[in-house]
C-alpha cells in the first residue's frame, strides 16, 4: 500500500470527491486529504461535508504532529511560495520522503518582480520533486520552461454523470444566457451585462433572458448598470442553493455561458457548461477553454473587451439554435475525457511511475 499526503488549502467539493474516487478505487493506494481550518468558514456557501484531517493551524508542530500521525509514503502540495510549502519541501527531503508538486494552476498575470520571484521560487521547490501536476495544457507549457523532469496535465473535474444526464428545463423564453462566478473585476460581468442589453436592442421582438448567480464586490455595480440599461425585467438572480452540486441546476436553466474573462486558472465552469450541453461563449483568458473549446465547433472564442465580436456570437446563436444544439452534444462528448473517473486513474498512475 502506497500512501499519500495530499495538503491542499481549499477542500473545494470537487477535490473531495476526487480523493474519495482514487480511495474507492484503489486497493493499493491511499491518498490522505488535509486542509487548513480556516478554509470551512471561507467557503460556508458550499455547504459542503469535509472529509479529511483538518490542519489547526499551520505551525510546524501541528504538521509534524499529522506527519508522525500518518506517517506516509510521498507528499503532494500545491504551495511553493509560503513558509508552508516550503516547509513541506524540507520535511520530505530531511526525511527522504517523495513529493510531487501539484496539482497546480498555471502563474496568474502580476508585476514584472512579482512573476520573476514566483518563477525562481518554483524553480526551487520543483527542483528535488518527483514530478509536477498541472492543471492544463498552460499550466504544463509555463512549468516545463522551470523544471525538466516528469509532469503532466490532469485538470479539475467531479462526476459528470448527473450534469450528462440532466434534462434542459426550457421556459418561455427564447434564449437564456448566463453569467456565473464571483462578480469580481477580473471575471468581467459587466462586459457580460452590456453585450446582452444589446443583444436584447438588436433582437426587440425576441424574448431573452439573464442569469446572474454570483456576488462579490462588483455586485452593487452590476445591479446599478443592470437599472441603467433598463434590462431589471430580463435578469433573473440566482444564488439560493443548497450546497455545491446543487448550484449545477443553474447550468440547465440556460443556453449559453458567458466567460469573459480577463485572466483565470483553470475554470471549472467550462465543463459544468459544457457537460450540460450549453453554448459556450468564452475569452481565450481561462485555461479550460483553451483546453476543451475548439472555435466554431463547440463554442466561440472572443476577446474579452471585444463588445462587437461578443454581441455577434450572442447573435449567432440567438438566430440559429441549430448552431447551439449541434455545439452542445458535441461538448457532452468532449468533456467526457475529464471525468473525475478517468483523471483520479491517470493520478495515480502518473504518481506510481514516478516514484523512486
Amino acid at each position: 500500500m502506497i500512501k499519500a499526503v495530499y495538503f491542499t488549502p481549499i477542500p473545494s467539493p470537487f477535490q473531495i470527491e476526487f480523493v474519495e474516487t482514487i480511495n474507492k478505487s484503489f486497493t493499493d493506494f491511499q491518498l490522505v486529504l488535509v486542509f487548513s481550518k480556516s478554509a470551512t468558514h471561507d467557503r460556508k456557501h458550499w455547504n459542503a461535508k469535509y472529509k479529511g484531517i483538518v490542519l489547526q493551524n499551520r505551525k510546524r508542530h501541528e504538521i509534524n504532529k499529522i506527519l508522525n500521525q500518518e506517517n506516509p509514503d510521498i507528499l503532494i502540495f500545491s504551495e511553493y511560495n509560503t513558509a508552508f510549502g516550503l516547509y513541506l519541501m524540507y520535511w520530505s527531503l530531511k526525511n527522504r520522503k517523495d513529493y510531487f508538486l501539484g496539482p497546480k494552476e498555471m502563474f496568474l498575470p502580476g508585476s514584472l518582480v512579482k512573476s520573476f520571484l514566483k518563477q525562481k521560487l518554483f524553480a526551487m521547490v520543483a527542483k528535488h520533486a518527483k514530478g509536477i501536476i498541472a492543471i492544463g495544457s498552460q499550466a504544463l507549457l509555463q512549468f516545463e520552461k522551470l523544471y525538466k523532469g516528469n509532469i503532466t496535465s490532469i485538470p479539475y473535474s467531479f462526476k459528470l454523470d448527473h450534469l450528462l444526464a440532466a434534462q434542459r428545463t426550457y421556459s418561455a423564453y427564447d434564449m437564456r444566457f448566463l453569467i456565473s462566478g464571483r462578480l469580481e473585476d477580473f471575471r468581467n460581468p459587466t462586459m457580460g451585462i452590456k453585450c446582452f442589453a444589446k443583444t436584447v436592442a438588436l433582437r426587440p421582438d425576441m424574448n431573452l433572458q439573464l442569469i446572474i448567480s454570483g456576488t462579490g464586490s462588483l455586485e452593487n455595480e452590476c445591479l446599478k448598470l443592470i437599472k441603467e440599461l433598463n434590462i431589471s425585467d430580463r435578469v433573473l438572480w440566482l444564488n439560493d442553493f443548497k450546497d455545491w452540486y446543487d448550484i449545477h441546476s443553474i447550468y440547465t436553466r440556460a443556453d449559453v455561458l458567458l466567460s469573459l474573462q480577463k485572466h483565470s486558472g483553470w475554470g471549472i465552469i467550462i465543463q459544468e457548461a459544457m457537460a450540460s450541453g450549453m453554448g459556450v461563449i468564452t475569452s481565450y483568458n481561462l485555461a479550460a477553454s483553451n483546453d476543451l473549446i475548439i472555435n466554431d465547433y463547440n463554442g466561440f472564442y472572443v476577446q474579452y473587451n471585444d463588445q462587437s465580436s461578443i454581441i455577434n456570437k450572442m447573435l449567432a446563436y440567438v438566430d440559429d439554435k441549430s448552431i447551439l444544439n449541434v455545439h452542445g452534444e458535441r461538448s457532452k462528448e468532449i468533456v467526457k475525457t475529464i471525468d473525475v473517473c478517468k483523471t483520479s486513474v491517470a493520478f495515480v498512475d502518473f504518481i506510481k511511475r514516478n516514484l523512486t
